[in-house]
């Protein structure tokens, strides 16, 4: 099994999933840590043999007890996606199932991606430039700020969707009126950007924290999960978007055709 480094605790969780991870609630501290533990396992961002941060530094970054960490810790092991060794730590032993990306042109998904966005409403909880993540500074390759939007999408006064993203477009403005008004590609046009590739993945995900309380559904419910990363016309990563969707108000659909 290959080895890294052991990953940053203060990189595991962004601060929203930290202050959710708080909040009160009537599922247990330990449970909730365990699904953020879990889908950032899932996710690949610690691989096949990589090492956990510590029971204390986790505990330390959290704000939780070691006590509880080590519950959560004890419950990925028993699910396998964990091995626990003596003076080595937590060793991740899960790896993502492979995948094929499937390719297709880029202007068919931009053209249902902005009908989308006339077609429902957005509500802008958060927006501001801020210094991003530890995880995002990675993927921007930049400690400088970002700009983060948290919303939510709702038809008809259901909401269906939570957003959160970080954009490195330094002429977008913090306007959270913008924001609810226009489509986010109508905005990066306006602003002189054109996207040329977009990466996505889809998956299912258990509801936890702020995406389960602005969804209005239980945590450990099933979630639509999408991370999009989207590219300029020079292969610069100019926006990351993760969105959780409820299932019950939401499909997402694709058309192939060989001709």
């Amino acid at each position: 099994m290959p080895r890294v480094d052991r990953i940053r605790a203060q990189s595991l969780f962004s601060e929203e999933q930290l202050r959710a991870l708080t909040q009160p609630g009537p599922l247990p501290l330990y449970y909730k840590l365990h699904h953020m533990l879990r889908r950032v396992i899932q996710s690949g961002r610690v691989p096949l043999g990589g090492r956990l941060p510590t029971e204390q530094d986790i505990g330390e970054a959290a704000g939780i007890s070691r006590v509880t960490v080590k519950r959560a810790m004890d419950e990925l092991a028993a699910e396998g996606f964990i091995q626990r060794r003596r003076g080595v730590g937590s060793i991740v032993s899960y790896s993502p199932p492979l995948s094929e990306p499937v390719r297709a042109p880029l202007i068919g998904m931009l053209e249902s991606l902005e009908q989308m966005g006339r077609s429902t409403r957005v509500r802008v909880i958060e927006i501001d430039r801020r210094p991003p993540p530890e995880s995002i500074c990675n993927l921007y390759q930049t400690r400088s700020p970002l700009l983060y939007t948290l919303r939510v999408r709702s038809q008809q006064e259901c909401v269906f969707g939570y957003y959160e993203s970080w954009t490195n477009i330094d002429n977008v403005p913090a306007d959270k009126a913008l924001f609810e008004q226009k489509a986010r590609l109508e905005i990066f046009r306006d602003a002189g950007v054109v996207l040329s590739e977009i990466h996505q993945a889809i998956k299912g995900v258990a509801a936890s924290g702020a995406a389960a309380s602005y969804l209005g559904v239980p945590e450990g419910r099933p979630l639509t999960s999408i991370e999009r990363f989207s590219y300029n016309q020079k292969a610069e990563l100019v926006d990351y978007l993760e969105v959780f969707y409820n299932p019950e108000f939401f499909e997402y659909r694709m058309e192939l055709k060989t001709s």
